[in-house]
């Protein structure tokens, strides 16, 4: 990976590793939506603004897709919601 400011160093990283590291923030997502809609403390108020903001970050994860071949393996952001 070469960043956009040359005066900032390349990384390289394993294919394999790259992909396995952005399907984890995906699965970590969902973890953390599925405790958050489970929560007897939060409001629903409260549960709809954090949902919200899980949502977003799906939508920003979408600049992936490009990366992945089959459709079931892309996120998905607020698509249907709100």
């Amino acid at each position: 990976m070469r960043p956009g400011d040359e005066g900032l160093q390349a990384k390289e990283i394993p294919i394999d590793a790259f992909f396995k590291k952005i399907t984890s923030v995906r699965e970590k997502l969902r973890v953390l939506e599925q405790k958050l809609n489970n929560n007897p403390k939060l409001s629903a108020e409260e549960k709809s603004e954090y949902q919200k903001l899980i949502s977003r970050s799906y939508g920003s994860l979408t600049t992936f897709n490009a990366l992945f071949q089959n459709d079931e393996d892309h996120f998905e952001g607020m698509k249907g919601q709100e």
